[in-house]
């Protein structure tokens, strides 16, 4: 089977979005077939993408909104199994990428067996180079104190440039709204793990491909905007999937067990009640200044 270069595009409630990417990426003649796959939208998303379904787009449905992996696996395996992708991308539907940036991230995947992902640095809404284009796997410490409401305000990840060669850094996870991956990687490690429903993917996936020895790594010196949507009104924040997923990554692929397990679950527990506590707080200071 002739081998392929193919995008995935997961979709929740934004189908505009995911076609305006879906349509610049066929505009590259590098790729090959572009798949959206809909996490099971609560508008019209899925019924107006399946209109413009057409032999190199292909919409599908998932049968129940998993999270990001399971979402994003549905298209992974239908590009795995039928396309024999050689380079398969996932894109978020707020990114913005030029085309030369996509064909040197395929020219290099093409070039260099030895890395199973890669990606690009991440220019934000307001100009700047995010420090959050890759980071360093978060050490128990990191997680723990992420628990904290204090800490997650004013603390981010450090990006881990461990070395520079041939243009490519040498990193431990990248950002997840645009991931470039060897097919035959994807393969190998079966796609993302499912146990997650929002956050931690990038981690699992850099554990899951180095265990399986290939690199990860970004290619500094081009770049993708990442478009994020506007917050409207009050935005109240639902730590739990994410301390969820930091405990499950911390048991799973962190080797945190025994007494240290059960000191993480207490600070999952309290960063919790924290933060609910936190989120009544804001809605009656709201509630207060409205009425």
């Amino acid at each position: 089977m002739l081998k392929m270069i193919v995008v995935v595009i997961l979709n929740y409630n934004d189908g505009k979005n995911c076609l305006k990417v879906a349509n610049h990426a066929l505009e590259n003649i590098n790729i090959d077939k572009v798949i959206i796959v809909d996490n099971c939208s609560l508008d019209n998303s899925y019924l107006f993408l399946k209109e413009q379904e057409s032999e190199n787009l292909i919409i599908l449905k998932s049968d129940r909104n998993g999270g990001f992996a399971y979402g994003h696996n549905v298209g992974i395996k239908y590009a795995l199994e039928n396309y024999n992708p050689e380079v398969l991308f996932t894109i978020n539907s707020d990114v913005i990428v030029e085309n030369a940036v996509l064909n040197k991230l395929i020219d290099f995947q093409k070039n260099n067996k030895e890395y199973g992902l890669i990606s690009c640095s991440v220019r934000e809404k307001n100009g700047e180079i995010s420090p959050l284009s890759s980071w360093a796997f978060p050490s128990l410490k990191d997680i723990c104190l992420s628990c904290s409401w204090i800490f997650r305000k004013f603390k981010r990840k450090s990006n881990s440039q461990k070395y520079v060669e041939n243009g490519i850094m040498e990193v431990d996870a990248v950002r997840g709204s645009l991931m470039c991956f060897k097919g035959e990687a994807l393969k190998d490690v079966d796609g993302f793990d499912e146990h997650t429903f929002l956050y931690y993917e990038e981690n699992i996936m850099g554990k899951r491909l180095k265990k399986a020895g290939y690199r990860v790594g970004i290619l500094p010196q081009i770049e993708y905007l990442h478009n994020h949507k506007e917050n409207i009104g009050p935005r109240y924040v639902d730590i739990r999937p994410n301390l969820e997923s930091a405990y499950y990554y911390a048991t799973q692929y962190g080797n945190v067990q025994g007494i240290k397990k059960a000191i993480l679950k207490i600070c999952v527990i309290i960063g919790i009640v924290e933060q609910d506590l936190i989120t009544k707080i804001k809605k009656k200071i709201i509630k207060r200044r409205k009425g």
